[in-house]
């Protein structure tokens, strides 16, 4: 007789965002549904559910998390550790790291902006707005330091 092991949080909701980062990647957003999803996590579709309420919250913990994340992460460490690594390397990582993440979610993306550049609105392609304003306050930052960087050299 076979016995049952519970998975717990962490391990189910880790099995639903990988499968929903591949699903999402390999069929688009539209065309996957929540109950491949949990089928290919080996979950019931009612426990995604009760993990992340609707196929808009688990893509945006899928796929648009992680890109807010990488740039919130780049944003502290530029505030923190530029003067201890050095700026160049905080760009470099941070250009690897997003590389990485658009490589991955390449299909995504690239339907997301044919279906902007065509007019159409799909559903999810809010990603790309999201993306646009997180790029945008790094902007923001850029000129802050380069603002801080001219008052210091105009101090010295």
């Amino acid at each position: 007789m076979a016995v049952s092991t519970r998975r717990s949080t962490d391990e189910v909701r880790a099995l639903l965002i990988e499968a929903a980062r591949e699903l999402f990647g390999a069929q688009g957003y539209a065309a996957t549904t929540t109950k491949q999803i949990a089928s290919q996590a080996g979950v019931s579709e009612p426990l995604l559910f009760n993990h992340y309420g609707s196929k808009r919250q688990l893509f945006d913990a899928a796929v648009v998390q992680p890109f807010a994340e990488l740039i919130e992460q780049y944003k502290a460490a530029w505030r923190s550790d530029r003067a201890e690594t050095g700026g160049e390397l905080l760009v470099h990582d941070f250009v690897s790291r997003l590389f990485l993440l658009a490589r991955t979610n390449r299909a995504l993306l690239l339907s997301f902006a044919l279906n902007r550049a065509a007019g159409t609105q799909a559903e999810g392609t809010e990603l790309l707005d999201e993306l646009a304003g997180s790029l945008q306050s790094l902007r923001e930052l850029a000129s802050a330091i380069r603002g801080a960087s001219s008052r210091r050299l105009c101090k010295d």
